[in-house]
C-alpha cells in the first residue's frame, strides 16, 4: 500500500468529509488517521491514507476533482510518502 497525506481547507459546510472519503473508499483506500478542525466558518483537515499502488494516479485524479465542487479559495494539497 502507498500512504498519503492529505491536506483539506474549505468552506465549513454539510457533506465534505463524506465526499473525501467516499472518494478514497471507491479507489480501495483506507482512512487511516485524521485531525479536523472548525474555525470561523472554515473547514481544515489533515489526514493519511492508504491505497493500493495500482489505484494511488486515479485516487489523486478524483481527489483533485472534488477542488471543482468546493467553494472558492479551497485548496487541497497531497503528498506521497513511504510505503508499508
Amino acid at each position: 500500500m502507498d500512504h498519503l497525506v492529505l491536506t483539506v481547507l474549505a468552506a465549513d459546510k454539510a457533506g465534505q468529509v463524506e465526499r473525501v472519503a467516499q472518494c478514497i473508499a471507491e479507489h480501495n483506500g483506507n482512512w487511516l488517521e485524521s485531525r479536523m478542525a472548525r474555525m470561523a466558518g472554515q473547514f481544515a483537515g489533515i489526514l493519511r491514507v492508504a491505497v493500493p499502488p495500482e489505484r494511488y494516479d486515479e485516487l489523486i485524479v478524483a481527489l483533485q476533482g472534488l477542488d471543482t465542487h468546493r467553494h472558492p479559495g479551497a485548496c487541497g494539497r497531497k503528498r506521497r510518502t513511504t510505503r508499508r
